[in-house]
């Protein structure tokens, strides 16, 4: 039982990264809709983070590898750094 424990963590693991990536590309969204308004200084350090790595991209377009590249940030760990 413990095997089969341990695969189906990984795979909770694998969705909830990507979870994860939906909800911080979703709310940097939020936050670049919102301009000229501002929001906490942590925020938009985290803000900063995502679009480094996820340009603002206003047509159009696939959102499946701005979701795993921001997944693979949460998979590597990336987010502990804003967390107190």
């Amino acid at each position: 039982m413990a095997p089969w424990a341990g695969r189906k963590l990984l795979s909770i693991c694998a969705n909830t990264a990507t979870v994860l990536g939906i909800e911080m590309l979703a709310a940097a969204h939020a936050v670049d809709a919102m301009r000229p308004l501002t929001t906490t200084p942590e925020l938009q350090q985290v803000h900063a983070h995502v679009r480094e790595h996820v340009p603002l991209r206003k047509h159009d377009h696939r959102l499946d590898r701005d979701i795993e590249a921001l997944a693979a940030l949460a998979r590597a760990g990336a987010w502990s750094r804003f967390v107190v």
